[in-house]
């Protein structure tokens, strides 16, 4: 897979396999962390663990519908990208354009299912130096981790980019 700036308005993906094409139109189901306690907790964690039940309280009352909000709002906007999702390039391959105004939203949504997908099956710093081995769905989404990282890195560094010009 190749990511790159196509224009002013737009950064592609090219090049892109079957898999990739799958673990794209993933990304919205795997951020979603509705029935997995873990990946609720991680999303939305507390800011004092605990330790200042009052603060926690205003953080759960103020602060998660905001950040629920936003979390939608980035996953409604990747589901829009890949609506038609994935189109064939003249090498077989195949591509997805997106607006260069909703890399935002895909660096958070990125990171939203990388941290659910981390916690629904219990991946931590010692999984992630490990390359995903085996069939399980444990090793699916350690390498969904993995791609998704690689893919919000180089969004992140378009962004950057783009700032220098």
């Amino acid at each position: 897979m190749e990511i790159r700036r196509v224009d002013d308005q737009t950064v592609a993906l090219l090049e892109i396999d079957l898999l990739l094409c799958e673990l794209i139109r993933r990304i919205p189901e795997s951020a979603d962390p509705a029935g997995s306690e873990a990946a609720e907790s991680r999303i939305y964690s507390n800011p004092t663990n605990g330790v200042d039940p009052e603060l926690d309280a205003e953080w759960k009352e103020y602060v998660i519908p905001e950040m629920r909000e936003r979390f939608q709002s980035a996953i409604e906007t990747i589901r829009s990208d890949i609506a038609e999702f994935p189109t064939k390039t003249a090498s077989d391959d195949f591509s997805l354009l997106i607006p260069f105004g909703h890399l935002e939203a895909w660096i958070h949504g990125l990171n939203q299912a990388r941290l659910a997908l981390a916690a629904r099956y219990e991946i931590d710093e010692h999984d992630m130096e490990r390359m995903p081995l085996g069939g399980d769905e444990r090793a699916l989404a350690l390498f969904q981790i993995h791609v998704y990282g690689l893919i919000q890195e180089r969004f992140l560094m378009e962004q950057m980019g783009s700032d220098d010009e």
